[in-house]
């Protein structure tokens, strides 16, 4: 939603439901169907009932809760189906709606002999849900308890015999919960999400590979085939059964939507997931950038000082007394559940867990090290683990030495096991294959745990399944993302450089069929490489791109952030079936303040939708209408901005005459700025508004307190034409200097339109942004903080210019942090040895309190002489300087050596008007007959007015 209604006088749910009534009818839902939104979702009761919406799901993160409401038919959830709604509280703001509702179902309710069989299957779960538990609420449904089946239905009658063969090991099949859902059949999918991707003849158990092949294994069972009176794309009454049986001699979860009446499975998936191949996060490549230290390298080769990192094991769970210290701490429990059989390292109290690297010990520990990590990282952004990881049980199993898919164990693979609701297990396998006596294991690899954890373990615990609807996961994005902003290795879009055959990449070309709705758009892992190439551009754009190691940490951070709000968004009836809809969910998570950070939300929703628009969402087009104003980027957002106040399409004039060209305001006087403005969207644009504000020089700027608006606040434009065909030029809007800042100020300019406002329209009162958080992620809105200074008159015009002026540095930042200030020569002057000094902050920077601001001035060391040709021919003359606070960029100012200026405008302004007063006071005494040729100056002391008028008609 571009704009954000705000509901008034409600609160909470109540607000959020009030919202979806009203707007039912845009939804094509009637308002009959809304009647029981206030009754929770019930499993477990079947009977002749049409289409309603129950209460599902509430979900509170940061400033946000998300409500849905599952879709029912026959008193239960139809499955995948219903409605969600994203509410900001304080006052109460809509951020998005989904629904994800079907129509025309027509399933019919089984008999109740039939229901109550699967009713007393689910009583025999290890999780009955307490509605099982609970007395008959009607009549007819204590008859039909009484009435019990004389055979009553048992799991592996189920399963059938055809998975006899299958589930042989060492762990018994076992129902961990069921429940009744609604269903369509669909035959394409009865075994595999994504099966275009994995070309799986439909029913059939996929091969799996000799020992060490590289292929992609994805569980499931032998099945007979569906009856005939099962006709595809009907709707039936199923039981969801989510139970545990082995699969190649490993114990795994399972989900089955079992039809009521036949017995027969309609739908059937492993709870795992797995990436093959994958590397060491901060691996030894990208450590190092060296790649002859890949995985197939020798222990002293991988054990080596420069490529190892002793860290502290977070969270270890104390031993018992005389009991060594074990891998196991309040997230995390290194244990051996599968084959091969390997014990995972003790320690005695107080000793370290060192370890050669190819060793499974080695393994073990990062193993431990990195699943903790990844739930420390959640909470280092803010989540609360045990909220957001609602449905799992903690410590997680983890076995460090697993094997995934492969009957031997000897494999290069991780997977992440799932029980319905939440993570239940991860285990890991191997990274090289080459030495299997001194074994290196993937778990050490901290982009895999954030691939298994951050891209599965997410979806377990919010859409109940290990996959998006329209790709793998976003876990390789949150992998690459992460670990981009200090890697050596020399492909930055290698998504895991260490085991470079398995292909993966994160800079997917639309024009060769990665783009959403290409040829490998298929669902799948390929999906995933376009949603992380998506991912890592609006990355890239908020900072991944910048020099400055501050801002690209904080732009990996935010993304992950993002990626992982917008999935707590997410329900089982909104999993996104299309690229479009997680978009929407993450603009939902932008819209959202990050309260934990104190950053107020909205400030890279257009980032996002331009990095999905760039990988062919909505065949390539840009939105209906873009407005924007031309900070050299062409409306779009990259190459990042890395001066984001050096915007040049606005300029200012001494007089109204609406000439290009910027001029140095007078001081103390009415000037006139001007900004050009045009449309990349594919309508014409209506009602377009430029707004315009200034304030003094500055860096640290927040928006709003820091502006001003101009005596002209804004002018309306009309309309603009639409596919950049046309460009207009705004003004004059007149204005006149912040007093004592030598006519520096900072312009700001706002372009908006219907149907394109600014970000700054998603702030209310009280809520502010760093400019350099709200100017480069919104092409509405440009920033220049450039001011000619001469070049013409060689040091002496460039020393009156600069030396003594100076801006303010402000701390924009909600806690105190150390500003600095540094300057860059163009090289006109470094090759000539001049200098810029800053008075008023040490050269090694101050702390500042948050929103303290300190003026800072040049003291200027003029080296070897140039003239204004040396400037003319010069191909740089910006004197460019920048502020940082907490050692990320916070803004600065650019001062533009121009040839044709001599001398600053306002420079001797004051002696100017001395000498015109003495002339008039000449002037004056001229008139008196007294002698003002030796007049030398002008002093006013005192001001006496007698003015005596000529007699008329008698007034006097």
């Amino acid at each position: 939603m571009d704009e954000y209604p705000v509901l008034e006088k409600l609160r909470g749910r109540e607000a959020a439901a009030a919202h979806l009534r009203g707007i039912s009818p845009n939804l094509g839902i009637g308002v009959e169907t809304l009647r029981t939104m206030d009754q929770p979702v019930g499993y477990h009761d079947p009977r002749d009932q049409k289409a309603e919406y129950r209460l599902g799901e509430e979900k509170a993160a940061f400033d946000t809760t998300t409500y849905g409401w599952r879709q029912t038919y026959l008193n239960v959830p139809v499955w995948g189906a219903g409605l969600t709604t994203t509410l900001k509280h304080g006052p109460a703001r809509v951020l998005g709606v989904t629904n994800t509702s079907e129509s025309d179902i027509d399933a019919k309710l089984p008999s109740a002999k039939a229901i109550e069989r699967f009713r007393d299957l689910f009583r025999t779960g290890e999780k009955v849900d307490p509605e099982l538990l609970a007395p008959a609420r009607t009549s007819e449904e204590a008859k039909a308890r009484q009435a019990k089946p004389a055979e009553p239905i048992g799991l592996a009658e189920v399963l059938g015999a055809e998975t006899k063969g299958a589930t042989t090991g060492k762990a018994a099949t076992k129902l961990i919960r069921g429940r009744f859902y609604v269903y369509r059949y669909d035959p394409r999918t009865r075994l595999d999400d994504f099966p275009q991707e994995h070309g799986e003849p439909k029913g059939e158990i996929p091969r799996v590979a000799a020992a060490g092949a590289h292929v992609d294994v994805h569980p499931t069972l032998p099945l007979p085939d569906v009856p005939t009176a099962i006709r595809p794309g009907h709707w039936y009454l199923v039981a969801e059964l989510i139970f545990r049986a082995p699969w190649n001699g490993q114990p795994i979860n399972w989900r089955a939507l079992v039809e009521i009446e036949t017995g027969a499975i309609l739908y059937l998936r492993g709870l795992t997931s797995n990436v093959n191949g994958l590397v060491f996060d901060r691996d030894p490549i990208t450590t190092s950038g060296n790649a002859a230290n890949g995985p197939s390298a020798n222990n002293a080769t991988l054990s080596a000082a420069a490529l190892r990192t002793s860290v502290t094991l977070p969270g270890l769970t104390a031993p018992g007394p005389g009991l060594e210290q074990a891998l196991s701490g309040n997230f995390v429990r290194i244990s051996d559940f599968e084959l091969a059989t390997v014990a995972p390292p003790t320690r005695p109290v107080g000793s370290n867990f060192d370890y050669d690297s190819r060793t499974n010990h080695f393994a073990a520990v990062n193993a431990y090290y990195h699943c903790d990590r990844f739930f420390r990282l959640c909470e280092d952004l803010g989540f609360t683990v045990s909220s957001y990881f609602g449905g799992t049980t903690f410590p997680i199993p983890v076995d460090h030495r697993g094997r995934y898919g492969s009957a031997d164990g000897i494999e290069r693979n991780a997977s992440c096991g799932g029980d319905g609701d939440g993570i239940a297990s991860v285990d890991f396998e191997l990274a090289d294959l080459g030495d299997l006596a001194n074994p290196i294991g993937i778990a050490a690899d901290w982009r895999v745990v954030l691939h298994e954890l951050g891209g599965h373990g997410i979806l377990y615990d919010h859409v109940n399944t290990a996959n998006f609807g329209f790709a793998h996961s976003a876990g390789d994005s949150l992998a690459v993302i992460l670990n981009d902003p200090e890697t050596a290795a020399t492909d930055r879009f290698e998504s895991y450089p260490w085991v470079n055959f398995i292909g993966r990449r994160h800079d997917r070309s639309v024009a060769a069929g990665w783009g959403w709705g290409g040829a490998s758009d298929t669902g799948g892992y390929a999906s995933e490489q376009i949603l992380a190439t998506s991912h890592f551009r609006a990355y890239r754009s908020i900072g991944g791109d910048s020099g400055d190691l501050g801002r690209r940490k904080f732009a990996a951070r935010c993304m992950a952030y993002l990626i992982l709000r917008g999935v707590g968004t997410l329900t089982p009836a909104s999993n996104p079936s299309s690229p479009a809809l997680f978009l929407d969910a993450l603009l939902a998570a932008d819209a959202g303040d990050w309260t934990s950070e104190g950053l107020y939300g909205g400030a890279y929703g257009k980032v996002l939708t331009w990095a999905f628009e760039k990988q062919n969402l909505n065949g390539g087009a840009p939105p209906a209408v873009d407005v924007y104003i031309d900070d050299g980027r062409s409306g779009e957002y990259l190459p990042y901005l890395a001066a984001h106040w050096a915007t040049t399409t606005i300029w200012n004039r001494r007089s109204a005459d609406g000439l290009a060209g910027h001029q140095e305001p007078a001081l103390d006087e009415t000037n006139y700025a001007y900004v050009k403005v045009r449309n990349r969207g594919t309508s014409p644009a209506s009602n377009v508004v430029v707004k315009a504000y200034h304030c003094k020089p500055s860096a640290g700027v927040l928006w709003p307190n820091d502006l001003q608006p101009m005596t002209t606040p804004q002018l309306a434009v009309g309309t603009l034409a639409a596919n950049d065909t046309e460009e207009k030029i705004v003004g004059p809007f007149s204005w006149t200097p912040v007093t004592n800042t030598w006519g520096h100020d900072c312009m700001l300019m706002i372009v908006s339109a219907t149907g394109d406002p600014s970000n700054v329209d998603k702030f209310t009162a009280g809520e502010v942004v760093q400019d350099w958080r709200l100017v480069p992620n919104d092409n509405n809105v440009a920033q220049r903080n450039v001011t000619l200074v001469p070049g013409g008159g060689g040091v002496r015009g460039l020393m009156a210019g600069l030396h003594g002026k100076g801006f303010w540095v402000g701390n924009p930042q909600r806690v105190s942090a150390l500003v600095e200030v540094s300057v860059a020569l163009p090289p006109l002057l470094a090759r000539r040895g001049w200098r810029i000094d800053i008075k008023g902050l040490p050269a090694e920077g101050a702390r500042l309190k948050a929103g303290e601001s300190r003026l800072v001035t040049f003291e200027i060391q003029a080296g070897a002489a140039f003239t204004a040709s040396d400037a003319a021919e010069a191909g740089e003359r910006d004197i460019v300087v920048t502020a940082r606070a907490g050692g990320e960029v916070i803004g600065g100012m650019v001062y533009k050596i121009d040839p044709d200026i001599e001398a600053p405008f306002n420079e001797g302004k004051g002696e100017r008007k001395s000498n015109a007063c003495v002339e008039q006071a000449a002037r004056l005494l001229d008139c008196l007959d007294l002698p003002g040729d030796d007049l030398k100056s002008v002093k006013v002391r005192r001001i006496t007015i007698d003015l005596e008028m000529k007699d008329k008609d008698g007034c006097c």
